[in-house]
């Protein structure tokens, strides 16, 4: 699947901070680039709106630990989701070499200018229509795999960093 700006969409909380967050991790204004709700406010309505996306053949970004946490725990959402459209789960991290870390629960990193970074993909996790939950384990596991390698990167001297690519 190729991908295009044009086609690739957030998904975030229908709060203030959902909203913001999806702007600061947009490269730049993307029409469409936003789809609001979860799982206190606004989810069927998110759910609806990302299956449409996803019958287009559009991207989806989901955070899957949503809200309220607990940081790293994959939310039932995107499990939901990925049964739903048939879809698989595809985990990834992305981490720079220069971030400021917030104090919040989840210890959202921002990116600073002028770092390294990289974008850390794991194999898709199949989810079964029957048993959406049944899947949410393998998603943990691959966005625990997708984070620890990212670290692994920034942490790595810069010399070694090409033969981690």
């Amino acid at each position: 699947m190729s991908w295009s700006p044009a086609t690739a969409t957030a998904a975030s909380s229908a709060r203030w901070c959902g909203a913001s967050t999806s702007t600061w991790c947009m490269p730049r204004p993307v029409p469409g680039a936003a789809a609001k709700g979860g799982a206190s406010k606004g989810g069927a309505t998110g759910m609806r709106v990302l299956l449409r996306m996803l019958a287009r053949g559009d991207m989806v970004a989901i955070t899957p630990d949503g809200p309220r946490g607990p940081r790293r725990v994959a939310a039932p959402g995107v499990a939901q989701l990925a049964a739903v459209s048939g879809l698989p789960v595809l985990p990834c991290a992305a981490r720079t070499t220069r971030v400021h870390v917030l104090g919040s629960w989840d210890r959202m990193v921002l990116p600073l200018p002028f770092g390294r970074g990289v974008l850390v993909v794991q194999p898709a996790v199949a989810v079964d229509r029957d048993d959406p939950l049944a899947a949410l384990p393998a998603i943990e596991a691959g966005l625990t795999a997708a984070c620890a390698a990212a670290d692994a990167w920034v942490a790595a001297p810069v010399a070694a960093r090409a033969a981690m690519a």
